[in-house]
């Protein structure tokens, strides 16, 4: 059975001083998707965890 993980979350869920953390991580995320894509689909040949991470990200987005 899997373990259930807490995920990492702010001390202060209440304020709202790391949404703009989240919007730079997500917009520089987004902007280099293509590329990221492209690197792992062109590594997965050598490489089965990029090629299943690959895989997930053309499925997720």
């Amino acid at each position: 059975m899997m373990e259930f993980k807490a995920s990492i979350m702010p001390t202060r869920i209440c304020g709202t001083r790391w949404l703009p953390h989240l919007d730079r991580s997500l917009s520089a995320f987004f902007k280099g998707y293509r590329a990221l894509v492209y690197q792992l689909q062109t590594s997965s040949h050598d490489n089965a965890k990029a090629e299943w991470f690959a895989k997930w990200l053309q499925m997720a987005f």
